[in-house]
C-alpha cells in the first residue's frame, strides 16, 4: 500500500482543495464520456442512412484488384484489438500503427469510410482471404484497420485530427507526419437523392468528438493538479523499499 508513504497530516490542510478538484475531475470525465455516447448515436444514425445511397463500388474495385496480387487465401479471421485511444488530445495513435508504403488509406467524409471498410471485409470473407482487424476506440463495431499478410487498409477517420505518439517524444498532429501509403478517395456524395437532404451528420459528429476531447483535457488538468498535491506529500523512499523488496523476492525465485 503506497498510501503508507503519504504524509496524511500534510494533506489535511488541503482537504477541501482535494475534494473540489476530485469533484471537478469526475464531472469533466463524465461529461466527456456522455458527449462520446451522443456522438456514437449520431454516427449510428448516419450509418443507418448512408448504405441506401449505393455509391461506394470503389470498395469492390479496390479489393477485386488487390486480390489479383495473390493475397493469402486461407480463411483465418482474428479480431486484433484496438487501433488507437481517445484522450485529452482526441484520437491518439502510436507511431508504430502508421501506414507503410504498401498500405492503403480509404478517405471519405467520416461515415462513408466505415461503410467502405465494412464492404471490404465482406469481400475478403467471401474470397476466404486471411485477415485481422483493429477496431475504433469509439466503437468495436467500427473497423479502423484491416490487416492482411501483404498490406493494411486504413480508414482515414483513424487519423483525422489525430495525434501521433512516439515513446519519449511530444505528440505530433497527424498532419505533420509523413505517410507514404496510397490514398483511395471515395466518390463524393452529391446529396441529390429523393427525400434525403445533404447530411450535416459528419460535421456534427466531428464537432462532438472535439468537444469530448476538450472535457478530457479539463479532467486531465485536474488530475495533474491532484497528482502535484499528493506528490508533495509523498515519501518516495517508501516506494523504493517496496521496489527493493519485490525485486529481491523475484531474484530469489529465479535462483530456485
Amino acid at each position: 500500500n503506497l498510501g503508507e508513504g503519504l504524509n496524511q497530516y500534510g494533506l489535511t490542510g488541503r482537504k477541501n482543495e482535494i475534494y473540489d478538484l476530485t469533484r471537478k475531475k469526475k464531472a469533466a470525465y463524465q461529461t466527456g464520456y456522455n458527449i462520446l455516447s451522443i456522438s456514437g448515436e449520431v454516427f449510428k444514425s448516419g450509418i443507418g442512412i448512408y448504405p441506401l445511397l449505393d455509391a461506394y463500388s470503389v470498395a469492390d474495385d479496390l479489393i477485386s484488384e488487390l486480390i489479383t496480387l495473390s493475397l493469402t487465401q486461407n480463411r483465418n479471421e482474428n479480431h486484433h484489438g484496438f487501433s488507437s485511444a481517445f484522450s485529452r488530445f482526441g484520437r491518439s495513435v502510436l507511431l508504430e500503427n502508421l501506414p507503410k508504403g504498401s498500405d492503403f488509406i480509404i478517405r471519405g467524409d467520416g461515415f462513408t469510410d466505415y461503410i467502405a471498410m465494412d464492404k471490404i471485409l465482406g469481400i475478403l470473407r467471401k474470397n476466404k482471404v486471411r485477415f485481422s482487424t483493429l477496431s475504433s476506440p469509439l466503437s468495436d463495431d467500427l473497423t479502423d484497420v484491416i490487416i492482411t499478410p501483404e498490406f493494411r487498409i486504413y480508414t482515414y477517420c483513424m487519423f483525422c485530427d489525430s495525434y501521433i505518439f512516439e515513446e519519449g517524444k511530444a505528440p505530433l498532429p497527424f498532419s505533420d507526419t509523413d505517410v507514404s501509403a496510397s490514398i483511395i478517395d471515395l466518390p463524393p456524395r452529391d446529396g441529390d437523392y429523393p427525400g434525403l437532404p445533404n447530411s450535416n451528420l459528419p460535421m456534427i459528429y466531428s464537432k462532438l468528438l472535439s468537444e469530448a476531447a476538450m472535457y478530457f483535457e479539463v479532467a486531465s488538468n485536474h488530475h495533474f493538479d491532484l497528482e502535484r498535491i499528493y506528490s508533495a506529500a509523498m515519501d518516495f523512499s517508501v516506494c523504493d523499499k517496496y521496489y527493493n523488496y519485490i525485486t529481491s523476492k523475484i531474484d530469489r525465485i529465479l535462483r530456485i
